[in-house]
C-alpha cells in the first residue's frame, strides 16, 4: 500500500511504512516548473496515472502533500545517486514527515542504481536491511 493512500484515520491499521527508492512527487507535474522543480519521473507518472492524467488525480497521488498525523512511522531508504528517481522524492517525504511529527528514519546511500531491492551485490547499500529491523525493533513493531 503506498503512502499517499494513508491520508485518513481509517488507514489505522498500517501500522508502519517501509519505503525503497520513493517516487512521490507528483506534485511537480501540477504547478509551475520554476516553482517546483522536476524531481518528478513523467515516465513513471504516465505508467502509473496515463498519459494525460487529471489535476486530481496527481493531486491525490502527491504523497508529500498528504502527510498527515496519522500517516505511520516510516522508514525511508535511497541511493543519492539513483537515476530513475530523484532523491529530492525521500527528502521531500521525509520533510513532510518531520512537519507532521510522524516518527521516520531517512537513509541515503551514496551510490547504487534504482530497483536494488535487498541490494546483494552492494554490501553498503545492504546495511538498510540491518538498519530497518533496528528501526521496527526501536518502535516495537517486532
Amino acid at each position: 500500500m503506498g503512502p499517499c493512500l494513508m491520508n485518513s484515520q481509517q488507514s489505522s491499521k498500517v501500522i508502519d511504512g517501509m519505503l525503497c527508492q520513493l517516487l512521490c512527487l507528483f506534485s511537480t507535474f501540477l504547478n509551475d516548473k520554476k516553482t517546483h522543480p522536476p524531481y518528478g519521473n513523467e515516465g513513471c507518472m504516465q505508467r502509473l496515472l496515463g498519459d494525460r492524467p487529471d489535476p486530481e488525480a496527481l493531486q491525490m497521488n502527491c504523497c508529500e502533500d498528504r502527510v498527515a498525523e496519522y500517516t505511520p512511522p516510516t522508514f525511508l531508504w535511497y541511493t543519492a545517486d539513483g537515476e530513475a528517481v530523484h532523491v529530492q522524492n525521500s527528502l521531500l517525504y521525509a520533510n513532510a514527515l518531520s512537519q507532521a511529527n510522524v516518527p521516520f528514519d531517512l537513509h541515503v546511500y551514496q551510490s547504487g542504481p534504482h530497483g536494488m531491492a535487498l541490494a546483494p551485490h552492494d554490501e553498503h547499500v545492504a546495511n538498510w536491511k540491518s538498519a530497518c529491523r533496528h528501526w521496527l525493533r526501536r518502535n516495537r513493531f517486532d
